[in-house]
């Protein structure tokens, strides 16, 4: 049993911008049961970082749903000339048992 740390990550692109990318890291199960977690980090990035050296951490909605199962490529979806990320939970069950969702992220400076 593991929390899963690193299932997905992606080069986020520069999501606050800043002009440097971030990186976006998954954790889509915390033994068992937690809803997934998805870390964000501020680039420039060096050496080695744990999650609790995230600049932000998402939380998904519910228990075992596994918010950060899969990180979608990077894109600037409202053009505003900063970067968005697509974040699936495929065992979200808002909608249903295991009906899954997707979260769309805005990139701003936060």
């Amino acid at each position: 049993e593991g929390d899963y740390t690193g299932y997905t990550g992606n080069i986020g692109g520069d999501i606050d911008g800043d002009g440097s990318a971030e990186f976006l890291v998954g954790r889509p199960q915390i033994t068992g049961s937690g809803p997934g977690y998805l870390h964000v980090f501020y680039g420039p990035l060096a050496g080695t970082s744990e999650a609790t050296d995230a600049a932000l951490t998402l939380e998904g909605d519910n228990g075992g749903d596994w918010f950060s199962f899969e990180v979608g490529r990077p894109a600037d979806a409202d053009d505003d000339g900063l970067v968005d990320f697509l974040v699936g939970a495929q065992e979200e069950y808002t909608g249903g048992s295991r009906a899954g969702a997707a979260y769309l992220f805005l990139g701003r400076g936060w």
